[in-house]
């Protein structure tokens, strides 16, 4: 069964969500984190949805873009990109590119970082 371009753009957008590092800043803070640690952050500093504000829009754009992309390949190819994006989306999260601090962040894997946000 074919992926819809409908789901492929949520799923595009929610591997995205949980993956792509963004720049984050907040006064005193920065660094590169998901946009869903953005999103945890609100309840802590409302000021940050300003964030989710911003790239939220644009990582659907590019989930659009993907998709309609993708439904002009023939089903089989389409399925390998689709995978090979994912694939590629998750292999970001093995990449030391995640820290958010005062001053210099220590940068590390999206799941030290997770694991540090829930000390």
């Amino acid at each position: 069964m074919a992926l819809s371009e409908r789901a492929i753009k949520w799923l595009l957008f929610t591997a995205m969500f949980l993956t792509v590092p963004v720049l984050y800043f907040m006064f005193v803070i920065g660094g590169f984190v998901p946009l869903w640690t953005i999103l945890v952050l609100t309840l802590v500093a409302p000021l940050s949805f300003v964030h989710v504000m911003l790239y939220a829009p644009v990582f659907y754009l590019v989930s659009i873009l993907l998709a309609k992309g993708l439904m002009r390949m023939p089903n089989s190819q389409r399925t390998i990109a689709f995978v090979t994006i994912c694939a590629l989306l998750i292999g970001v999260t093995f990449l030391p590119i995640y820290g958010v601090s005062h001053g210099k962040p220590q940068y590390q894997t999206l799941y030290r970082m997770t694991l540090d946000l829930w000390k």
